[in-house]
């Protein structure tokens, strides 16, 4: 499964200071543990993320659902999310996790590498997902 990503880091963002889609990456096998790497904070700026989307792109016969944090802090990046699990067992769910119920939220430097690490898979045949990342620069 190849994995692919999209960033608008080529200034397409109108007003950086604007919340908005910063990063999609496709095609993450949810069965397997591993790391992947979602959006770097360009130079001059800073990233503030407020919001991270799972889609289930396609999944056969998921019994247990794979659980994953998100962060920049090598290497167990959970300095935005601790390990939550990512309930969505079939194409088309999707789950929002986001920074409203967070006490504090990380604000991550230029070079900053924001990535998910799943760190238990899906029990399943097959399950691909597609994160998006959302948020803003500063």
């Amino acid at each position: 499964m190849a994995v692919t990503r999209s960033s608008n880091v080529s200034g397409i963002i109108a007003n950086p200071s604007d919340i908005s889609k910063v990063a999609t990456i496709t095609g993450v096998d949810a069965k397997t543990t591993a790391t992947h790497s979602l959006y770097t904070v360009p130079t001059g700026n800073s990233l503030i993320v407020t919001d991270v989307i799972i889609r289930c792109t396609a999944a056969n016969t998921v019994g247990g659902a794979a659980s994953a944090s998100f962060g920049a802090n090598s290497t167990d990046f959970d300095n935005w999310s601790g390990i939550a699990s990512i309930v969505v067992d079939a194409a088309g769910k999707s789950k929002l996790l986001n920074a409203v119920s967070a006490t504090s939220i990380p604000v991550y430097a230029a070079a900053s590498v924001f990535s998910m690490k799943i760190t238990t898979g899906a029990t399943a045949t097959s399950q691909a997902i597609a994160v998006d990342v959302f948020g803003y620069l500063i």
